[in-house]
């Protein structure tokens, strides 16, 4: 909505707008791809009452911020999202902090020989 109303207000002509988007299609195509995915398995994790598997929740977690952040590197996102130019380093920073602690946590209920390294690693 927002680049439209750029385009309406004649701060960037077409060309520069298809440029844009043809520059950051894969990434944020990926990264709503990882998206999504992540939804879907948080989803399946919420809906499956018998088998309460945490390594589904972890990876959904996981694919949902890894998603996030690859499609909030691209500058279509942020020509959409207006969260201020100052805050996107840091919204990207906090999100690549903050995705390892899923990632450890699904690789410790998916290779249980390594729990107790694992567990030491998600401490540090």
């Amino acid at each position: 909505m927002r680049l439209i109303a750029l385009l309406a207000a004649d701060t960037l002509d077409a060309e520069q707008v298809r440029g844009v988007l043809r520059y950051d299609s894969f990434a944020l195509g990926f990264g709503l791809i990882f998206l999504a995915l992540g939804a879907a398995a948080a989803a399946v994790f919420l809906f499956r009452r018998r088998s309460q598997d945490p390594a589904v929740l972890w990876f959904g977690i996981f694919s949902a911020l890894y998603g996030f952040r690859l499609a909030m590197h691209t500058r279509t996102a942020r020509f959409t999202v207006d969260a201020g130019r100052a805050a996107w380093p840091f919204i990207i920073a906090a999100i690549t902090y903050s995705i390892a602690i899923p990632a450890i946590l699904f690789l410790r209920e998916v290779i249980p020989g390594w729990r107790r390294v694992l567990t030491r690693l998600l401490w540090v």
